[in-house]
């Protein structure tokens, strides 16, 4: 599935949310990052961070409320 959102929009959940995902590669302040599961980010609070360049392989995200303005999806699907 990909998603997109309106180009500047913010993206909002008052109540805070949950964003599960199986790897992370990205430049952060030091230089590149990639964490997965084997390899997960330090245990310390990394405090305000920005990251750019990101790829994240997503696996699922849990809020209690969430808006995306101008959110767009689309699935593709393979065929056999």
């Amino acid at each position: 599935m990909d998603a997109e959102a309106a180009p500047g929009s913010t993206a909002e959940a008052p109540q805070g949310l949950t964003v599960y995902v199986t790897s992370v590669v990205a430049t952060g302040p030091a230089g590149p990052v990639a964490w997965t599961p084997a390899s997960p980010p330090p245990a310390a609070q990394l405090g305000d961070v920005r990251l750019t360049d990101l790829a994240i392989d997503f696996a699922g995200i849990e809020a209690p409320s969430l808006s995306v303005p101008g959110l767009r999806q689309a699935t593709r699907f393979c065929a056999p």
